[in-house]
């Protein structure tokens, strides 16, 4: 209930959310989540209806399902890429025991995707209750060096795909050969600081999973980190563009 009075007060002017997805279930669900949200939810089965009608105004986010936007033909999807840029995107990726998200944005109006994703794992979790993501995942490219807490000596020079405010991934193209699960690791980013600090930011904590060249399929490899609850701010502070960066 604490969101629904978030989003209702929302200062907002634009009180549209388009969402893309031929997923029936997940459409009437969604329909009855922004109806009690005061929003109202333009629905198109594809990218290519949705284009058609040239309707970009009054936008204040886009939903997208997985499935959907996997399946665009590639004239689609490339307009839609051009689009996420300006507006905010949450994709709802539906798994066999996890419902993830994902946010692109232009920093518009993320506090109000932040407050919609609670309602999708409500609303959502339903269909996999063993298991909904935790923390929204944010598209964040860093250069950053990763280090082995307890070998030292192995250290990489990598970048992030994505951070949420619980963890983040790395791209590594041998992640596997250095690291394994549960191993304790450092990351420094190397060009954000905090105010008045001469020494990049850093964050400890535990390798989650470990994606491997060959099962990248279509994703990068590398690694999944969850960080530990004192940098959990830090995290935080970098999703929202609150450090410095310097490069």
């Amino acid at each position: 209930m604490a969101a629904q009075k978030k989003l209702l007060q929302s200062s907002t002017e634009d009180k549209t959310i388009v969402y893309i997805s031929n997923i029936d279930s997940y459409t009437q669900n969604l329909k009855e989540l922004m109806a009690s949200s005061g929003f109202s939810l333009d629905i198109f089965p594809s990218f290519g209806a949705w284009r058609s009608q040239e309707s970009l105004k009054k936008i204040c986010g886009i939903v997208v399902d997985f499935k959907t936007l996997m399946t665009t033909d590639p004239d689609n999807r490339s307009w839609f890429e051009q689009i996420r840029t300006v507006f905010p995107v949450l994709t709802i990726f539906p798994a066999k025991s996890e419902l993830g998200f994902r946010v692109t944005f232009s920093d518009r109006g993320m506090e109000l995707l932040e407050e919609i994703k609670e309602y999708c794992e409500s609303v959502f979790g339903g269909f996999h209750p063993t298991a909904v993501r935790r923390h929204v995942r944010y598209d964040r490219y860093f250069r950053v060096v990763v280090q082995c807490l307890k070998r030292p000596e192995v250290n990489q020079r990598a970048f992030t795909l994505n951070i949420s405010m619980g963890g983040l991934y790395v791209v590594l193209n041998d992640g596997e050969s250095f690291y394994s699960a549960e191993d304790r690791i450092k990351i420094q980013f190397l060009d954000i600081f905090e105010e008045g600090a001469s020494v990049p930011v850093e964050v400890i904590g535990t390798i989650r999973f470990i994606r491997s060249w060959e099962n990248a399929r279509n994703s990068q490899p590398g690694i999944g980190f969850m960080a530990e609850d004192q940098y959990l701010h830090l995290l935080k502070a970098i999703v929202k563009n609150q450090l410095l960066i310097r490069r």
